[in-house]
């Protein structure tokens, strides 16, 4: 079997959630089982210079017109390998080990495959925290693959506003065994100045629906400073209001809408 990674960069420090602010190098996995019409994100395919909507990812999403982009990696060291070289912390003083973050897409759908768990036992047996950032619709038997009980979850369910329908998009009892099975595990609510008002209601239906508590966070939508900026005030006052964290996009404030930071 063989994984599609659509690209590895770092060493960047992680810009969203519980761990921002930490060194972190970043997988990106090819593919995804959500296509997020709503986020209204364009890009140009290389394949047939067609234009796309999607995510602010859809470079990793979508598979028709990208995967003659990415690579296929068929061993775990290889893939390993490849990650390292990104691993350029001098080793002196008082430094840390950085962060392994599996992104996309969604990393998930490749949770079964060799190539991914011979990868992640690699780090977390050498002492990196290992994240998945997901939208928590990927069932897990984590009694069947174990390893993933040594990992967290950044979990981003979708709202409305991602425009795919909430059978696909909500599963909560998947959502809840990633937080009875982990540590770490956590929410994290992208919204908008708009979507505060049409459909934050979603984000209390979602979380009523799950028993296992966590960590909430929501984050401002955006993939530009500018957009960022227009977003934030709202959302931060939304979570002082309701008790939720606030998280930035920290790579967007300092670098814009640059990939690989």
């Amino acid at each position: 079997m063989s994984i599609p990674i659509d690209e590895i960069f770092g060493l960047a420090n992680q810009g969203e959630g519980t761990r921002m602010g930490v060194p972190s190098i970043f997988i990106r996995t090819g593919g995804c089982n959500l296509s997020c019409p709503g986020f209204n994100c364009k890009t140009t395919s290389p394949l047939d210079g067609s234009s796309l909507t999607g995510c602010d990812s859809i470079h990793a999403v979508n598979a028709k017109h990208f995967k003659h982009t990415w690579t296929y990696y068929d061993k775990a060291m290889d893939l390993v390998k490849d990650v390292i070289k990104y691993n350029i912390v001098r080793k002196e003083g008082n430094t840390e080990k950085p962060d392994i973050i599996f992104t996309g897409g969604e990393p998930l759908l490749h949770h079964s495959d060799p190539v991914m768990i011979g990868t992640v036992e690699y780090f977390i047996s050498r002492g990196h925290k290992v994240y998945f950032e997901s939208n928590g619709t990927i069932d897990i038997d984590f009694h069947k693959f174990d390893i993933y009980k040594n990992v967290s979850f950044s979990i981003s369910v979708k709202m409305s506003s991602s425009g795919e329908p909430i059978g696909k998009r909500w599963k909560p009892e998947v959502v809840n065994n990633y937080l009875r099975y982990t540590n770490d595990s956590y929410f994290k609510f992208v919204l908008s100045k708009e979507s505060i008002k049409t459909n934050s209601n979603e984000v209390f239906e979602f979380l009523n629906l799950i028993p296992t508590f966590s960590v909430v966070y929501v984050m401002p939508l955006g993939e530009t400073k500018e957009e960022i900026e227009l977003n934030a005030k709202d959302v931060y006052e939304f979570a002082l209001t309701h008790g939720f964290r606030y998280s930035d996009r920290l790579h967007i404030r300092i670098y814009n809408n640059l990939r690989g930071v």
